[in-house]
């Protein structure tokens, strides 16, 4: 599994169930995914919204070069209740969000038979990385929703990628940390609908 790889599935699901412009949404590392799409797709694409994204930050680039053994063992380790847990509490401005019920939820996808092969792929490949340079190129208008609490990814980035996208409007969401879509759900589906309409 490879960013462009990631691109490509998103395409083909479009152009099977949509074939026309679209209002996408990313949340985190989805947010760098749905910049890589709406920058090599820019008509599928009409209106962009960006939830605490990654991608203007530059992170760290030495999954390339682990070996397939090694990537394999690291991927194994989110797997572990406690790293997702402190993961979690990390997540939230209110910790009381990383629940067990939020615990199960978010494991889900490790109940996928490739999910650990897929992640040590994904992480061999380089991941995707800073999309800085693709920002001015992106046409649509662009809601950036930002948690003022994020202690994932900071706030430091957020004025950075509001400037950085032509027509794009930052909009902080208090009381979250790096899911305002799960701490702030009404705040976040109003601001959505707002900007939809």
């Amino acid at each position: 599994m490879t960013p462009e790889a990631i691109v490509q599935h998103l395409y083909a699901f479009w152009a099977q169930q949509l074939q026309r412009p679209m209002t996408l949404v990313g949340a985190s590392m989805g947010g760098t995914a749905a910049i890589a799409f709406a920058h090599r797709y820019p008509d599928a694409v009409s209106r962009l919204v960006l939830l605490d994204s990654a991608g203007y930050t530059v992170g760290p680039s030495f999954g390339n070069l682990l070996p397939k053994a090694v990537a394999y063992w690291v991927a194994g380790i989110l797997k572990r209740p406690k790293v997702r847990q402190n993961i979690a509490v990390k997540a939230y401005h209110d910790p009381a969000f990383a629940s067990e019920d939020a615990a199960q939820c978010a494991a889900l996808h490790l109940a996928e038979s490739l999910w650990q092969e897929t992640l040590a792929a994904f992480t061999r490949s380089g991941g995707f990385r800073s999309c800085r340079s693709q920002l001015p190129q992106l046409q649509m208008p662009t809601l950036i929703l930002w948690g003022r609490s994020d202690r994932i990814l900071g706030i430091k980035d957020a004025p950075k990628l509001a400037e950085a996208i032509p027509q794009s409007r930052l909009v902080w969401v208090d009381a979250s940390g790096h899911v305002p879509h799960l701490e702030q759900p009404t705040f976040t589906a109003t601001e959505i609908l707002k900007f939809v309409d």
